[in-house]
């Protein structure tokens, strides 16, 4: 189990880095000072009447963590968990989630002019997609936590939590 406590670090130091994880062959993002901690996949407890991308709950040390399914999440096939599958656990907002990844990458820096705008795109991911990173040839989505759920999609991952 990795932990990062962004808490002791320097927050300027944090402010162009990332860690980067793969979800189905694809490279993303979330700004390293949202990231709490990264766990390997445990046993997930299933919730009744919780949203199909949400997987369950967790106990991390006594805070009951909802589980979310990136690949779920972004309307992929479901994968069967593995030796490099991790939770990555982030502040959303007031609350701690965790989020099922295929693998971690890295903690990288990238420097706001290699950021590009995020692409014209519709839909939900036109909120949560904040720019494309890039590093040599390598394409990053980055992802703004804060906005990975929409209001609606995180109270129905409330709701179910308070039918536990």
């Amino acid at each position: 189990m990795n932990f990062i406590d962004s808490s002791a670090t320097d927050a300027s130091f944090m402010e162009n880095q990332y860690l980067s994880f793969i979800v189905n062959e694809q490279d993303y993002a979330f700004p390293i000072s949202g990231v709490r901690e990264i766990i390997s996949v445990q046993s997930i407890m299933a919730v009744p009447e919780f949203p199909a991308y949400a997987k369950g709950i967790i106990n991390v040390r006594g805070d009951v963590i909802p589980v979310i399914d990136m690949r779920l999440r972004f309307h992929m096939n479901e994968q069967t968990y593995n030796a490099r599958t991790c939770i990555i656990i982030v502040n959303c907002g007031s609350r701690n989630i965790g989020f099922i990844v295929d693998t971690v990458s890295s903690v990288i820096d990238i420097a706001p002019e290699n950021i590009s705008p995020s692409p014209r795109i519709s839909g939900e991911a036109a909120a949560y997609i904040t720019g494309v990173g890039k590093i040599g040839e390598r394409i990053i989505m980055l992802l703004d936590t804060d906005k990975l759920l929409t209001d609606e999609m995180m109270e129905a991952v409330v709701s179910g939590m308070n039918n536990v």
